[in-house]
């Protein structure tokens, strides 16, 4: 039958229908359509075989191939039977499969109880495409209210094969819900069992608090928590604050170690206010990182930081004023750290002199440590600049007053640096490709050299008599690279210089050559090397050379490092491989380092992960070398992806 169109403007109604089908029936105060039927009122569009339409009551019934869509809230779903009462948006829709916010679903049933309500029955939740179940939550029955689903009744199913049943689980489907968080579940070599379980709580828009039981058999209980408060686009409050009581018994990883505690701690936070920012991290002891938390970044810091930071734009001036309290983790004294209590500062903008700029800065600094007490210093380097051009050429002078005053020793220094740099650039372009040239010609000159304390770069005064000579290169066509480049070398009137690895003084005028050379032959192979030579001793003194590949899913890469000394003797040669598959299933990554010298392996790592519709399930093994202890630390982490969203990371081994 051709397919029939009919406007229908319903006089009693104060929005409009549209109908499209390929038969329409009319019966007083219903109408009723046939044969692809496609319907917009209001906020709606339904598809389906066979739609009725109640006039009085607004009521719509639909069969067959149903399609819906709410424009209002973005709900887009198909089934078999629709009933939707549009005064009251409430209804019920059978055999149902669609989307509600990022999970993808299909239900027996899935009825609709207000604007955001829904009730789901015998429904399957997942992230998944639904043609690629592989992962997914099946629900006896799920209520979905103002951004969250809680589900009663659910197995999590992997390929059909249950991995575990919860009887409630709520789930937030959109922004910032309270509920639970993805625990941690595994084991290490000190604890057989290991449960963390984060408890997300939403405070308000910007403001919300995650609290995390942390259980530990044989060695700890803890608790953790985190508060976080954003003020504005750049002002928030982080604060964090971790406690754990430990077993009555020492275990094995205090061996060694001079001190114990059985309650321990961590407070560390953030504070940005206006002019004002701060940053608090206490410990009960530096081995807190490394016993308790499980990221490497964490485990292996070196220090803890405290301080309190105020700086205040003044125009052309800015005031600044810190404390900062390190503690060095990596023994368990802190008394040989200096700390900067109090530094306070200014800091001068350029100003225009006439052909001058002045600008500089001037900072007050109390170094202070548990050993040897205050040390203050006063330190002013107001500095005078001109940038200018003699005929074509440009030209950059620059010249630095430096003054440094120790109280305490009574020490003092009032000397000048004088610096003058010469730029150039050089731009070809032939037949697409582009060539960058800079090259810089600089003097440096500074009369004496001063023995001070060494508590940070400003206390280097030395003497200078030195020429530059630098140039940077790139060769490059569209978007590809070809040749990047790097290369510096000088002239010291004074002849004489320190060797780069050994620091022994060499005496002679020429100066080393640093340089950088990257070569891209092939799009996907780059060739490079970085070295130091010394024209004096006749070697490399650095010499880090390698080669990457990439073909299609694989990639390869091999590095070779070698340091010399001023004796041209090897200090060290190590070799690093690593071999990467990057496919549409699986991944792995390898990776290797090799000392030569001490004809040992300092590293290796693998990773092998599989991919699915929407999880990933990998093995992450590295193994160190700590010469310190002579020992090799092993780190094993069953990692398993749940639907792309949150990683579940089982430590198998961790030492």
């Amino acid at each position: 039958m051709a397919r029939l169109l009919a406007l229908l403007l319903l006089l009693s109604s104060a929005r409009a229908l549209e109908l499209y089908a390929d038969e329409l029936v009319f019966r007083k105060n219903q109408l009723e359509a046939r044969g692809r039927v496609e319907l917009v009122k209001g906020r709606y569009a339904v598809k389906a075989d066979w739609v009725k339409y109640l006039k009085d009551t607004e009521e719509l019934f639909a069969r067959g191939s149903v399609y819906l869509k709410d424009a209002k809230t973005g709900l887009e779903v198909t089934g078999s039977y629709l009933y939707l009462d549009l005064k009251t948006n409430e209804g019920f829709l059978i055999n149902v499969r669609g989307r509600i916010e990022r999970l993808n679903f299909e239900a027996k049933k899935v009825e609709r109880l207000g604007e955001k309500e829904f009730l789901v029955y015998d429904g399957v939740l997942t992230t998944c495409p639904l043609e690629r179940k592989e992962l997914y939550v099946c629900v006896w029955r799920g209520l979905v209210k103002e951004g969250r689903a809680l589900l009663v009744g659910n197995t999590l199913r992997f390929f059909r094969v249950p991995l575990f049943f919860l009887p409630f689980y709520s789930v937030p489907l959109s922004g910032r819900r309270s509920g639970l968080l993805f625990p941690v579940i595994g084991s290490t070599t000190y604890s057989p069992f290991i449960y963390r379980q984060p408890i997300f709580v939403a405070l308000a828009p910007y403001a919300d608090l995650t609290l995390t039981p942390d259980y530990r058999r044989d060695f700890s209980r803890g608790l953790s928590f985190e508060f976080r408060r954003l003020f504005t686009e750049t002002d928030r409050l982080l604060f964090n604050a971790s406690f754990f009581q430990e077993e009555p018994l020492k275990g094995e990883w205090w061996e060694g170690r001079g001190l114990h505690r059985r309650r321990r701690f961590v407070l560390s936070g953030e504070l940005r206010l206006g002019r004002f920012s701060s940053a608090l991290e206490l410990l009960s002891d530096p081995y807190v990182y490394e016993d308790f938390f499980f990221e490497s970044r964490l485990r292996t810091k070196p220090y803890a930081l405290t301080h309190l930071t105020y700086a205040r734009d003044l125009g052309r001036l800015t005031f600044y004023a810190t404390a900062r309290r390190y503690r060095d983790l990596t023994n368990d004294s802190n008394a040989s750290t200096y700390q900067l209590l109090p530094e306070l500062g200014l800091l001068l903008s350029p100003v225009r002199l006439g052909p001058f700029e002045l600008y500089g800065d001037a900072f007050f600094t109390n170094f202070y440590s548990d050993r040897d007490g205050s040390t203050p210093r006063l330190a002013l380097t107001p500095v005078l600049a001109r940038h200018f051009r003699l005929g074509p050429v440009n030209q950059f002078s620059r010249l630095e007053l430096i003054s440094r005053f120790y109280p305490a020793t009574g020490q003092s220094v009032g000397t000048w640096r004088f610096t003058h740099a010469v730029p150039q650039y050089a731009f070809v372009s032939y037949r697409g490709f582009k060539d960058y040239n800079l090259f810089e010609l600089k003097y440096a000159f500074s009369p004496d050299t001063y023995e001070l304390p060494a508590f940070d770069p400003q206390d280097a005064v030395n003497q200078e008599n030195l020429i530059t000579l630098s140039w940077v290169k790139e060769l490059f066509k569209g978007e590809r690279s070809y040749l990047k480049a790097f290369l510096r070398t000088g002239y010291n009137f004074l002849s004489s210089y320190t060797f780069p690895t050994d620091g022994k003084v060499i005496n002679k005028p020429l100066m080393p050559l640093y340089f950088t050379v990257k070569l891209y032959p092939l799009e996907r192979l780059s060739l490079w090397q970085d070295g130091i030579y010394d024209f004096n001793v006749g070697t490399l003194a650095r010499s880090v050379t390698g080669a990457s590949l990439s073909l299609g899913t694989w990639s390869f890469s091999v590095t070779n490092a070698q340091f010399r000394d001023s004796s041209k003797n090897k200090t060290a040669d190590q070799l690093t491989g690593s071999l990467g598959f990057n496919g549409e299933r699986f991944t792995l990554s390898l990776s290797v380092r090799y000392d030569r010298l001490e004809q040992k392996e300092l590293y290796r790592s693998a990773y092998l992960g599989f991919k699915g519709g929407c999880w990933s399930l990998g093995l992450d093994y590295k193994r160190r070398y700590f010469a310190a202890r002579d020992e090799y630390a092993t780190e094993l982490y069953l990692k398993f992806n749940l639907f792309f969203v949150e990683e579940l990371q089982l430590p198998i081994t961790r030492y």
